[in-house]
């Protein structure tokens, strides 16, 4: 212990500016993070917000990468100038000196950096310690990678064409990878097995994490043991392929989400055919490398009803064939294809009819993607001869269905002034700023999210309305700002170039962005008189979409019949 306190301060002395540099810069990322979602707002201040997070970024990583190479490199475990050519250092003595030091600076710290910013941003001490974990379980891996190539390569010039060799191969892999992909996919519909909704288990993606750390740190182990450069080497790709092998296998199936009571129901989620008369167009391909084998996409007229107040449905094509007076039957070649079908008696979007009921209103307009045309369901895929051999025929139509529900809610009303606050598990909406304009508004939240791949299934997404209730009216907003920014050094890699998303295992993430009301509108829709009177009476209505299970329909009609599709109106313009 004496010894091991000896080197670590050896090596605390030799790189003090480097290292204390480093931790100054983590300490300062820590405060950007925080501060960065209010520069936001500044629209002067963007550029030279977006170039100090490209430096931040690029010297947390490039520090991180030539610190651990020189701590390393310091005791070489390759070459005439080795260590233990000139002093008898016990190796696992140096090893653990390496380890402490090392993961003090580049794995604790930056754990307890973001500890601290998830406390001044009020968020529990529960899902601090999980992101804290996460952090540093990446962080983990990403210098158990950097020693094991330092340890294993003679000085830094070596280091930095051995590091710049392997992210060369790996892109290369990566393409040749997409390539093979790619060149061997069928060119025409596609069958899967269409289960029910689920939540993956994270048990898989944290074994798979922990055995990638061990295959790095079996190499620096062995290489501080043997210093066998060889032995190590391949040591430690076995351990990747072991580790890899085992992820792959790890049984991963997920927990199937709840079905609400009232979906068991007999009555509930009906679907019913509206005519007999298939729609049949070319199915869509993403090549045309055998243009003599055509595909069509057969279509029903399909209404939904017994759908409980506040719910929506997404309905999937899960098998369906055709079945023929003189006993032939032609079952669908592809299946997955999914649709929103419209509900019974109603000649609008089902979106827009939940969101009615849930804020309680007459009308919910500012979405120009709301332009609703009633199209049919895809309920078949047959061959382009097929179609041709049974076309104006007609058969008994039977096809089997799953629909996705979701709970349509509002989360929290706040009232339009600064300061206003929503906060729930994992999430915190803070309101900043109110900006009246001509006919629109625009709102100023600063959103954090934490989310840990500890914790299965992602965070119920999140949509903002204006609501006026003595007008009846609500109106859509739409986003516009800067991406959530992770404060962990491990998760831009991951998730994205220093962005990343409030998904799952996304970490903490900080976001100041717009919100304009309305986001737009369709094109036979009367605008909303968003005035100074209006808003005085307005509020913002913050609705959360809630992922729930699955159930399985089927639909039968008699006298469905193989024929073409009319020719498909065009729809209008969005302004």
């Amino acid at each position: 212990m004496k010894l091991l306190g000896h080197l670590v301060r050896a090596d605390v002395r030799r790189f003090r500016l480097l290292l204390a540099g480093w931790v100054l810069i983590e300490v300062l990322n820590t405060i950007f993070t925080g501060v960065r979602p209010l520069l936001a707002f500044d629209p002067r201040m963007l550029t030279a917000v977006e170039l100090l997070r490209t430096v931040l970024f690029l010297t947390r990583w490039l520090g991180m990468i030539v610190i651990a190479a020189l701590v390393v490199q310091t005791h070489p475990l390759v070459g005439s100038d080795a260590f233990w050519m000139t002093r008898p250092i016990p190796p696992r003595a140096l090893f653990a000196s390496k380890i402490v030091l090392l993961g003090a600076t580049f794995v604790v710290v930056p754990a307890v950096c973001e500890a601290v910013l998830m406390a001044a941003c009020r968020f529990p001490i529960a899902d601090s310690v999980l992101v804290a974990l996460q952090t540093m379980l990446f962080q983990s891996l990403w210098l158990a990678l950097a020693m094991a190539l330092s340890a294993t390569t003679r000085n830094l010039a070596r280091f930095v064409l051995v590091v710049g060799g392997v992210l060369v191969s790996f892109v290369l892999l990566i393409s040749i990878t997409m390539a093979v992909l790619m060149r061997s996919m069928s060119d025409g519909p596609q069958w899967s097995a269409v289960t029910n909704r689920s939540v993956p288990s994270p048990t898989a993606g944290v074994v798979m994490l922990l055995l990638l750390i061990a295959a790095p740190a079996v190499l620096l182990a062995i290489q501080y043991r043997t210093r066998s450069t060889r032995f190590s080497v391949s040591a430690g790709v076995a351990a990747v392929a072991v580790a890899v092998l085992i992820g792959v296998k790890w049984p991963s199936q997920g927990q199937p989400l709840a079905v609400p009571e009232w979906a068991r129901r007999e009555a509930a989620l009906r679907l019913n055919a509206q005519s007999p008369k298939g729609e049949f167009r070319p199915l869509e391909t993403w090549s045309h490398r055998n243009p003599a084998e055509g595909w069509q996409m057969g279509a029903a007229r399909l209404r939904l009803s017994g759908v409980e107040g506040g719910w929506t449905a997404t309905v999937r094509l899960a098998d369906s064939n055709v079945q023929f007076d003189d006993g032939a039957t032609l079952a669908t070649a592809g299946n997955g294809y999914q649709a929103s079908v419209p509900f019974e008696g109603v000649d609008d979007s089902p979106d827009r009819i939940v969101l009615r009921h849930v804020l309680g209103v007459s009308r919910v307009s500012g979405r120009s993607h709301w332009f609703f045309r009633a199209e049919a369901m895809p309920a078949i895929v047959v061959s382009q001869s097929n179609f041709k051999k049974y076309s104006a025929s007609s058969g008994t139509y039977r096809g089997s269905f799953l629909m996705d529900l979701d709970r349509i809610e509002i989360a929290a009303t706040l009232p339009l002034q600064a300061g206003a606050e929503y906060d729930d598990r994992g999430v915190r909406v803070v309101i900043d700023r109110v900006i009246p304009q001509t006919d629109a508004a625009s709102i100023g939240v600063r959103q954090f999210t934490a989310s840990t791949m500890f914790v299965s299934g992602a965070l119920p997404s999140l949509s903002f309305f204006l609501r006026n209730l003595g007008a009846a009216e609500a109106v859509a907003g739409s986003p516009h700002g800067i991406g959530g920014v992770s404060a962990g050094l491990a998760l831009p890699f991951m998730f994205g170039f220093g962005v990343s998303s409030p998904g799952s295992g996304s970490g903490f993430t900080a976001t100041g962005q717009y919100i304009r009301f309305p986001e737009g509108y369709r094109p036979d829709e009367e605008a909303v008189d968003i005035s100074a009177d209006w808003l005085s009476h307005a509020e913002l209505v913050i609705v959360r979409t809630v992922p729930a299970g699955s159930v399985t329909r089927t639909v039968e009609i008699p006298g469905f019949e193989i024929r073409a599709a009319p020719p498909a109106t065009p729809g209008l313009p969005f302004r």
